[in-house]
């Protein structure tokens, strides 16, 4: 099996229990390898608080 229309029908010839297993493993493989959320800093290094418009740049700038 190397395309996924094969990958495919294979998981669909298996029984409905046996695919959601599948997909349950998968699913945690991918949650285990998702890139970390950056984070940002709730109080910068000037002591001041974050106004919402940093926070928009900040996002914005990614």
């Amino acid at each position: 099996m190397s395309t996924l229309a094969e990958i495919e029908f294979a998981v669909d010839a298996l029984p409905l229990p046996q695919q959601k297993e599948l997909f349950q493993h998968l699913a945690e493989r991918l949650n285990a390898r998702a890139e970390p959320k950056r984070r940002l800093p709730l109080v910068p290094a000037t002591g001041s608080p974050i106004t919402q418009t940093e926070i928009d740049d900040a996002l914005d700038s990614d």
